[in-house]
C-alpha cells in the first residue's frame, strides 16, 4: 500500500540528518523547514519566527537561537528580500554542514 500523505526527502538529507548532532530545538526546527520545503515540493518556505514558535511550541528566543546556529553550520540558507519578506531553503549539498558553529563564524539576521 503506498501512503498518500508523505514528504519525498532525498536520501542525502535523510542521512546526514544521521550523522550530523543537532540539539533537540535545532531538530525541531529543521524538521519544520524539511516538512514546508520538500513536503510542499518547494525549494524555499516563509520564515515567519511567530509561526514557527507556535506551530513547533518554541519559545521566539529559542526559534532566533536555532535558526542562527543551523545558518552558520550551513544547514539552512536564510535570505531576507525587502518587499517579499525572509525565507529558508535547506541547503541540498549536505557536505557543507557542519557537525558544530565554528567560533569564527558569526551569523546574524534580522526578521521584522
Amino acid at each position: 500500500m503506498v501512503e498518500r500523505d508523505f514528504s519525498k526527502i532525498p536520501n542525502s538529507i535523510l542521512e546526514a540528518l544521521a550523522l550530523v548532532n543537532f540539539s533537540p530545538y535545532e531538530t525541531r526546527v529543521l524538521a519544520y523547514f524539511i516538512r514546508l520545503t520538500f513536503g510542499w515540493r518547494s525549494s524555499r518556505a516563509a520564515l515567519c519566527v511567530s509561526r514557527v514558535s507556535k506551530e513547533t511550541g518554541i519559545e521566539r528566543g529559542a526559534v532566533y537561537r536555532a535558526l542562527r546556529s543551523l545558518a552558520g553550520r550551513g544547514v539552512l540558507n536564510i535570505t531576507r528580500h525587502a518587499s517579499k519578506g525572509a525565507f529558508v531553503a535547506i541547503e541540498s549539498n549536505t557536505g557543507l554542514w557542519l557537525d558544530k558553529v565554528p567560533a569564527q563564524k558569526s551569523f546574524n539576521f534580522k526578521i521584522a
